[in-house]
């Protein structure tokens, strides 16, 4: 379930010309408060499931959301969103792994 929800994400966002960063960041963060969660720690927990494909599917959607921030101070907020949460540290524990699709993943971060 959780794969296929973050397709539906990454094709919004490769799929729609404008807004699809702001509308899936104010998703994101309403969630958050209803929550009483962190912003996208769903994301950075995903890195460390037990499936693979959820691996590389959550890198691709953070790499999707990088590539379409509007602006860098929106791209450089994200990234320290995602650092705060452990996100480094799990890419290093997914760059040690051999899978090609989770590597391909990561060139692009």
């Amino acid at each position: 379930m959780k794969t296929q929800a973050i397709k539906c994400l990454i094709s919004l966002l490769q799929y729609m010309k404008n807004q699809s960063f702001s509308m899936i960041d104010k998703t994101a963060k309403k969630y958050a408060r209803m929550a009483s969660k962190s912003c996208y720690l769903g994301i950075v927990q995903c890195l460390n499931e037990k499936q693979k494909e959820t691996w590389t599917d959550a890198l691709a959607l953070i790499n999707c959301m990088l590539v379409k921030c509007p602006t860098e101070k929106k791209q450089a907020s994200l990234l320290a969103k995602l650092q705060n949460l452990g996100m480094f540290s799990e890419l290093k524990n997914l760059a040690q792994q051999k899978n090609d699709k989770v590597n391909q993943q990561l060139m692009y971060m």
